[in-house]
């Protein structure tokens, strides 16, 4: 509900019942979509420092949660991103061959162009 207010009302838009299906409707049909973006100044409700501690504490309370298995662990948004950040800088980025070579192909048109 408060997607619609913020995202719809407020802005002048419709609700989430009035927007076209996105797969089903023409795509040459407006849908009318509209967003909302939203600026907290965190120094005006607590000291940043103090939010900062408290806001990782939670997400430590959250991590150290038990899991149905030893091999899974309990992640917060960005966890993911992280450990994937940090495979691909030890193993690099995995691409198929195929991809690779038009990648190179592309590259060197690019090149010819540039000199």
């Amino acid at each position: 509900m408060m997607v619609d207010i913020l995202c719809g009302l407020l802005a002048g838009s419709l609700s989430s019942k009035d927007i076209l299906p996105m797969y089903t409707s023409s795509i040459k049909e407006k849908r009318y979509i509209s967003h909302f973006f939203m600026v907290i100044d965190i120094k005006h409700f607590i000291e940043v420092n103090v939010f900062k501690k408290q806001l990782q504490d939670i997400v430590d309370r959250l991590r150290d949660l038990p899991t149905i298995s030893q091999d899974i662990t309990v992640m917060v948004p960005g966890d993911p991103e992280k450990k994937c950040y940090d495979i691909r800088i030890k193993e690099g980025i995995p691409i198929e061959e195929i991809k690779y070579e038009e990648f190179l192909t592309t590259s060197s048109m690019f090149k010819e162009v540039i000199e």
